[in-house]
Formats: C-alpha cells, structure tokens, sequence
C-alpha cells in the first residue's frame, strides 16, 4: 500500500508534464532502416544488423509490447530453431537447434552482455524473472559465440539490453495484469536523467499456476493419483503440500542502477520459485511441492577512453546462484525385500539447498584504427565458490496408511548446514579473447561492401583444463543482396550439478569432460523496400555430449545437426508487418547399444519441420492488433520414453493494444493464448519413461504404476485470456 500510494504521487505530480509513449515507432522503420539497426551480441562492436558475423533477429520493445508477451521466455515459441518445453506455467526447457539437454542450456542468457545463466545448474530458466518494462530490444545471436563470451554459448546467445535515458528527466512504466490460471503481475520501471547523472530502478512480481483442466488429458498427471490416501496418506488433505494438480508459480525481481559518466554500479535480484509442474508422475511425486532460486548480481563498470581510437571497459561483479533451503518434495519410494521380493511403498518429505558464488574482474578494449580496421579484445578472471552435492535432509520414510494426521508429519530439519565433507570446490578460471575486424569496398573484382572477423579465444578450467575456441565470419552485402559465410567452435563446461550434484532421481560424475562442438553456416538474403527473404544453411556437429540420468552420468558420442532456417518479412503498407520463419532440421547422435558400440539415432524431441507466423496491424492510431500462430511437425521421442512418436500441434495466440482516450497515458491489452483451445503436449524431459498405463493395487496391495519418475507427455495449458493495463509516461523535460 506504501508502493502504489508513492507511485500515484508520482504519477500525479508529474502528469501536467507528460509526454506519452506508444508502440507505434513499430512501423515507423522501413526494412531498409531495420536492416541498418546497431547490435553488439554478434561480436562485441556495435554493426548494423544487415553486417553482424552471425545470423540475428531483433526483438524491439515495441514488437515486445504488440506482441502481448507475458514474460520474456514466451519469445522462445516464435523463434526458429527454438523448441521450448513448458514444464510449469514459468518453467521451461528450451532445446535450440536440436541440442536436448538434461540439466544444463546449450546457450547463454546475458543482461546488457553479461551472463545470468545459474553458477551452479547453467540453466537459463532465470529468463523468465526479467522485467519486461525495462527491456529497451533483444538481440538473439544463432550458432556459437563461445570466442566472445566463452563457455557455454554453445548454440547462441540471448542478450536482453535494457533502456538507457537519452535526455533529462523522469520517465516511468508501470503494468498491472492478470488472467487465467490465477496470473498475476505487476512491472514497474523508473528512470531518471539530470546530464550526466543516471538512476534507475525496475521491478517485477509475479504469480501464477497450472491449467487445472490440462492435467487430466495425460495419465500421470491426474488429479486422481494425487489425491489418493492409498498413495500419500492424509497429505491428500495438505493444501501446501499436495492433494491436487497445482504447482503455484511466485517469481520476483529488483534491478537499481546509479550511473555518472562513464561509471556505472548494479545491484540486481531474482527470485524464481515454481511448483514442480507437469514434469514428475503423479504417483511418485507432488508437484505441489516448491523450488526456489534466488539469484544476486552486483557490480561496477568504469570505461577508460584513451584516445579516439582506444577505449577500455573493467567491470568487477559479484555473483551468487542460490538453491533456497526451503526447496522441498513430497516423493515416494519403494524398497523390495530381498527375500520375498514384496514391494513397499513409503513416502517421505525432502529439503534441498545449494550455494554457489563468483567475484570476477572483466577488462574488454575497443581499438578502431586507420582504414576501416578494428579490433575487441579483453581478458576474464573469475574465482568460483561453487557447491559439490545438494544439502538434502530427509524425513523418515512412513507407509502411507500411517500417515493419518499431516500436521503430525515430522519433517525433516532444513539443510542450512553442510554435513558432507568437502563439498566445496573452489575454481579459478582465466580467459583472453581477440577479435579482428576489417571492411572495404570493391575488392578483388567483387563490387559491394565487405566485411570480415577473425577471432580466437582461450578459456582455462580446473576440471576441463584449456578449451580453445576458433570463429571466423565474411559477410558480402551488394544493392539488395547480402551473404554471410560463418564458422565458429563453442564448448559447454559441465555445470557443478552435473558434475557432483545428482540424487536418486537424476545423476552425475566427476568424470564429465566439456562438451565440444563447431558449426558453419552459409546465408542469403534479399531485401526490397516492402519484403525480405533470408535463407540460413547450417551443419553443428559436437563430441563429448552430456546427458544425465537416474545414477549416473556420461559422454557421449557425437551429435550431428543438419537445418535450414528461413526468415521472411514483408510489409504491404505502412501499417501492417507480417513475418515468418520455417526450420527444416534433422538432429541425430550416437548412443551406445548392449553391446556398447556406438550407432546413430535421432536425438528426439525436436521436429524436424516447424512453421512461425505472425502479423501487427495498426488498425487505428489509438489500436494495434497482432496475432501469432505456429505449426511444429511430428517429434519422435528418446529412447527412454515409452511413446515414441509425439503427435504434430498448431496454436495461434491474439492480441489487442488500445491507447484509451484518457488524459492518462494508459493503455488496455487484450492478449489471448492457445485461442483455439488445441489440447497438445510436449515431449516429456529427462528420461520421460513414466509411460501410459494406468496405475492399480494388485491383490496382495502391492502398487503397480509409473515406470519412471519423468511424465512422457507434458500436457500444456488450454486456452488462456489475460488482461494488462499500462501507465507509460515520462516528464516535458526529456
């Protein structure tokens, strides 16, 4: 009450003075001009898109905003190449061009270029905690960029840059939004500019839950195994604890920033907490139960220019990636009797922690010299604290019949102190990295534009030792022609949860090696002032591949991708864009047999055909309309997944901005998901071997049900309708 009593002061203190914002400046560029947009992701300088050493699409604000995109993760399913796995309702897996991982993601999520992926787990599930008012564009970069940011951006990267004020004054953004399956958030932006004095603070709270309907459309997530005394004794009557198909989600987010000149300091906080969603089967795990990572970032950033030609940024930044103590399960085991070979089932409640830390020093130099010649080079310095094993405490294990009064449940103590001897694994990793850039005209008998980046890289570990890492891009752009001719190697470090973190439920070695891949990729595009086509030929072929499972984990052998991505954009009047993507991909492996020889499979859970497609329309100046649809083929499952086929499934989603005739600066949207109600899943994570077949007592009472712990089908959310109202406004003076 506090907050929004000072945020209407604010607001009404300042509303003779307003200037309102809105999402037209999204038909305001011409392709041409689009094409000419700065990124920095592709190699650190800032280039026009149209130059970039890689194949980038740009997500503005604007396009953030017609879109209707609750959180930033939802970007993932109209990207090509992507294949987002929806766990919980802000719970994802995303598998990027093929590369299915366990654990860990195949690519890096960075904040105005710095890496947010999680010390401990190298997971970029963070994404969703990002405050969507402050996002200024995205830049996401395909294939690997491991020379500009090392480890671990493998098959891209995300890079989210935030707004920065340009001129004097207050501007303020705030939203309030709610919907279907109990949504609801709140984001909040604020900056201000006096000169060369810069403040801001941005804010993000959040909540929501499962499609209580989508549950029984698969055998596993039923409510009924859920409620079952026979299966969890009175904790069926436990509303924090289980009974019912719901996994609250409850995520919050603070980033202030204070700025003067050239120097810079951060403190940035994210909290994502989830229930455990679809991803666990019914009869051996509650998803009611609640997982919780903060995660804290601190640092400062001085830049040093030199001389025109020389300039240097250092920034020091603390880290921590945080699994909290309040992180629990509800789960079951069974224990067989070595004699009889009866089987018992008991249940028993979990606490799980993790503490991870990192200080690192960043010192990155721009060099521009005579005759179009430039370089970026730099150096990292990161120690890490870095947790081994889980802390786990465990209740005792109780037959579910003897569970009759849950308030009576001892539970186990929380896990705030470490009982495992040397669990701590302290790591000291170096990396340098230098990029060379050169551009001309007219060269060897070739009229147009040229450029041309050479780069290389070094990156030390103590658990992997030192991965080199090569890339090099030529990019020709002639009239409406552009080529691009790219090669670049990446490596993935394995996580520390990887390495030493497994339970009974998923596993890990001490053993794991990095994993290593190279790609090349070869584009073209045209381009004319009304449309675009680009085509985008890739070949990723990677050694070592990590995979976890219950007990253990290993290398594998190779992955092999082969795809096609095509982009077009087409603008057929000023008020109107449409786009659209297909990608064509066929991602294999190898695996070893009974015999432990090693033959090629698909890797599975990605389709080898999917279509994007998508239109904003400017109906009037006061209202933008956008709707958005998506096609994805058949996908033939892993091994270990009892279905092995998962069935082709289209959606399209809706959205409706109105700028209301107010002297408010507000305005309503209208978004609406999976509009046509397609009642569709997802491949299952993990090993996915819960199987299909109903669960039952036999005679003797002995339980008979999951074949494993991972659902094989992940039900996904029916038709959902949210609303948003946003005050966006800044002060006369800016």
């Amino acid at each position: 009450m506090v907050f929004q009593r000072s945020f209407w002061r604010l607001l009404m203190a300042s509303i003779l003075g307003l200037k309102v914002a809105t999402a037209a400046d999204l038909f305001d560029l011409s392709l041409e001009q689009l094409l000419q947009v700065p990124v920095t992701s592709a190699s650190r300088s800032a280039v026009p898109l149209q130059q970039a050493p890689a194949t980038v699409i740009v997500l503005s604000r604007a396009e953030i905003t017609t879109r209707g995109y609750r959180d930033l993760s939802e970007i993932l399913n109209d990207l090509p190449g992507m294949e987002p796995i929806g766990i919980t309702a802000y719970s994802f897996q995303n598998y990027w061009r093929g590369l299915r991982k366990t654990v860990s993601s195949p690519y890096l999520v960075l904040r105005d270029g710095l890496e947010f992926n999680s010390l401990y787990r190298n997971d970029a599930k963070i994404l969703t905690t990002f405050p969507i008012n402050q996002v200024d564009r995205i830049e996401i970069v395909y294939g690997p960029a491991s020379v500009v940011y090392g480890a671990n951006a493998f098959a891209g990267v995300i890079n989210v840059i935030t707004r920065q004020a340009a001129e004097n004054g207050h501007s303020v953004q705030a939203q309030l939004a709610g919907g279907s399956f109990a949504d609801r958030r709140a984001d909040l932006f604020w900056q201000y500019r006096d000169q060369d004095r810069r403040v801001s603070l941005a804010a993000r709270f959040d909540q929501g839950d499962l499609d209580r309907d989508s549950g029984e459309r698969y055998e596993y997530t039923r409510e009924r195994y859920l409620a079952d005394p026979a299966l969890w004794g009175d904790f069926v009557n436990d509303e924090k604890r289980g009974g019912r198909y719901r996994a609250p989600q409850q995520h919050a987010a603070i980033d202030f920033r204070l700025a003067q000149g050239d120097s810079e300091f951060a403190l940035q906080y994210f909290s994502l907490s989830t229930g455990y969603g679809n991803a666990l089967a019914a009869d051996r795990a509650q998803p009611l139960s609640y997982w919780r990572e903060p995660e804290l970032s601190v640092y400062a950033k001085q830049k040093f220019t030199l001389s025109e030609a020389l300039a240097h940024t250092v920034l020091l930044r603390y880290r921590e990636s945080r699994v909290a103590d309040d992180s629990s399960l509800l789960e079951s085991v069974v224990r067989t009797d070595a004699v009889t070979g009866l089987r018992t089932r008991f249940i028993r409640y979990n606490y799980w922690e993790a503490e991870s830390v990192s200080i690192g020093v960043l010192d990155d130099w721009h060099w521009r010299g005579e005759h179009a010649l430039s370089a970026d080079f730099g150096f990292r310095v990161e120690r890490k604290d870095l947790q081994k094993a889980y802390r786990n405490t465990r209740s005792a294990e109780w037959l579910p019949q003897d569970v009759v009064n849950y308030h009576q449940f001892p539970l186990p103590p929380s896990p705030d102190e470490d009982s495992i001897a040397n669990n701590r694994l302290n790591s000291d990793e170096v990396s340098g990295y230098g990029l060379l850039h050169f551009e001309w005209q007219n060269a060897l008998g070739i009229f147009g534009s040229h450029r041309l980046e050479v780069g290389a890289r070094v990156d030390r570990q103590p658990q992997t030792g030192s991965e080199p890492s090569l890339r090099t891009g030529y990019v020709l752009h002639r009239n409406e022609w552009t080529s691009k001719l790219l090669y670049g190697e990446a490596f993935n470090a394995p996580a520390p949860r990887e390495l030493y973190g497994g339970w009974t439920g998923s596993g890990s070695s001490p053993d794991l090696q990095a994993e290593t891949g190279a790609t090349l990729e070869a584009s073209l595009q045209y381009t004319q002032p009304r449309w675009s086509l680009l085509g985008s030929r890739y070949r990723l072929s990677s050694d070592n591949n990590i995979t976890t499972f219950g007990g253990g984990a290993v290398n594998l052998g190779q992955r092999k991708v082969d795809g096609l991505d095509l982009h077009f954009n087409w603008h057929p009047t000023t008020t109107m864009r449409l786009w659209s993507y297909y990608s064509w991909m066929k991602a294999r492996e190898s695996r070893p047999d009974s015999n432990n020889e090693l033959h090629y499979g698909v890797i599975g859970d990605s389709a080898e055909h999917k279509i994007y497609l998508g239109s904003s329309w400017q109906w009037r100046d006061d209202v933008t309309l956008t709707a958005r649809a998506r096609w994805l083929g058949p996908r033939q499952t892993v091994p270990t997944n009892p279905i092995g086929e998962v069935d082709a499934y289209s959606t399209f989603d809706l959205s409706a901005q109105w700028r209301l005739p107010t002297q408010l600066p507000l305005s309503l949207s209208l978004t609406v998901l999976n509009a046509s109600d397609e009642h569709y899943f997802h491949p299952g994570f993990r090993e996915a071997n819960a199987g299909t077949q109903p669960g039952y007592f036999d005679a003797d009472g002995q339980w008979t049900g999951s074949a494993g712990l991972y659902n094989s089908l992940l039900p996904q959310e029916g038709r959902g309708i949210f609303l948003s109202l946003t005050m966006d406004w800044r002060s006369a003076g800016e």
